[in-house]
């Protein structure tokens, strides 16, 4: 760790959070300041039915991603709320690729989480980039006045942030 940062104001973002317009949703801000980075010891893989992927324990493995600095708590609190119940925030150790070992939070899996469909990277995200811009808008609209259980049924109701087939959105949003 750097000299003079505060230790756990810094997220790693291996998976939607890596790209500028989802971060901006979910901090509230602009965040161009990202660093390439590696979390050793686990792996990234898509998660059945959504559009992002989890990560895994592996020891053999390594995630790439970015690292951000986060402005404070309030950041931190909304990162939490995007996250969800499937994901709880704990540091590890991840290593810059500007140089030297940083603490950071990860969004790590709360328990057990369902079977994986196979690894997960941007370009398989992007067919799926504007409805998951859409539904994130959504969900943190209502950062601060829903509790962050209750918040899955706005994500369920935009399609669970996925492009949907012509015709499908409409069946989707009936059925919810």
């Amino acid at each position: 760790m750097s000299a003079g940062e505060p230790a756990g104001m810094r997220l790693f973002c291996y998976g939607t959070l890596m790209d500028p317009d989802v971060r901006a949703l979910v901090l509230g801000r602009a965040c161009p300041e990202a660093v390439p980075a590696r979390l050793a010891g686990w792996r990234r893989v898509r998660v059945p039915g959504e559009a992002y992927p989890v990560v895994m324990p592996d020891p053999l493995g390594s995630v790439a991603g970015l690292l951000v600095r986060l402005e404070g708590e309030a950041e931190l609190d909304r990162v939490r709320f995007f996250e969800g119940v499937s994901f709880r925030l704990r540091q590890f150790p991840v290593e810059s690729l500007g140089g030297g070992t940083k603490l950071a939070w990860v969004a790590a899996p709360a328990a057990e989480h369902p079977s994986e469909e196979g690894p997960w990277d941007l370009g398989l995200w992007s067919p799926h980039r504007e409805a998951y811009l859409a539904a994130t808008a959504a969900y943190m609209a209502a950062y601060g006045t829903v509790d962050v259980a209750e918040i899955h049924l706005v994500w369920q109701a935009h399609g669970n942030g996925r492009a949907q087939p012509p015709g499908l959105a409409g069946i989707i949003s009936e059925a919810d």
